[in-house]
């Protein structure tokens, strides 16, 4: 998230101006002898419509497909009780949860392909499934390289479940509980648009789901005692504690593009 001073961008409407610090023309304050001083005109000439498309649709795709896993991690939570609430509708079964699974592809896809041809972010294909190699956001990046993977090869089981072993394909699958946490904190740390009201909302509407979901999962397991279960729900409450803390002091604080390893802006000179 940028800091307050940013340079304004004409093609953008307002409240979207601070989230463009994904491009590294706007990166460097207004009072710095960077790119950043440079005035609104001469930046929204630098910044082509066509970029600003790909960027928008970057983000795009990655709000939906959050989305789409919470609404795949909660269908598979309720798939894997033996206590399906009455009032659950029918449609909402293992077929629906493997539809949206391969649906997200789809949006993963464009996701990728989107990051790639972005000029302002150096980010190539071994980026996308190889984590820590770029200088961009190394640590955010890899967090959303490492849900690939793992969508990627539960996707990937699942075709050929049949040659594999319950075991092995369950364990397998049993990863996609933990590529929903690494795709959150991966848009919350590299999203350029983290801080804006609509975004926070959408993000604490999809943490709320997922966590009502493990609540209520935990509290129909089998065999658990009383303390186990408020043991599981309490985890689950200070998990969600933690990243809430550290988003205040994170993404939502200043400086945080420079925190999170955004690399330096261009000299105003057009030198490296």
């Amino acid at each position: 998230m940028p800091s307050p001073g940013y340079a304004n961008l004409v093609c953008l409407p307002v409240s979207w101006i601070d989230t463009v610090t994904s491009y590294e023309l706007v990166r460097g304050p207004v009072s710095s002898p960077g790119i950043g001083s440079l005035s609104d005109a001469t930046v929204g000439a630098l910044l082509p419509s066509t970029t600003q498309g790909i960027w928008f649709l970057n983000r795009a795709t990655g709000l939906v497909l959050l989305a789409l896993l919470t609404l795949s991690l909660v269908l598979g939570v309720v798939a894997s009780s033996r206590r399906v609430p009455t009032w659950w509708p029918l449609f909402l079964g293992n077929e629906l949860h493997r539809r949206i699974s391969v649906f997200s592809l789809a949006f993963l896809l464009v996701h990728i392909i989107t990051a790639i041809v972005d000029s302002f972010v150096d980010i190539d294909v071994f980026d996308v499934f190889i984590p820590f190699l770029t200088a961009y956001r190394p640590l955010w990046l890899a967090l959303g390289t490492l849900a690939t993977d793992i969508l990627l090869a539960v996707l990937l089981t699942t075709t050929v479940r049949s040659k594999m072993s319950e075991h092995q394909w369950r364990f397998v699958h049993a990863l996609s509980y933990l590529m929903w946490p690494l795709a959150l904190m991966h848009g919350l740390g590299i999203g350029t648009d983290t801080h804006l009201q609509a975004v926070l909302v959408f993000n604490a509407a999809c943490v709320g789901i997922v966590v009502a979901a493990v609540v209520w999962r935990i509290s129909t397991l089998d065999g658990l005692d009383i303390g186990a279960r408020l043991l599981g729900v309490g985890a689950t409450l200070v998990v969600t504690a933690g990243i809430a803390a550290w988003l205040f002091a994170g993404p939502l604080a200043p400086g945080w593009s420079e925190k999170a390893g955004t690399p330096p802006p261009p000299s105003a000179n057009g030198a490296p």
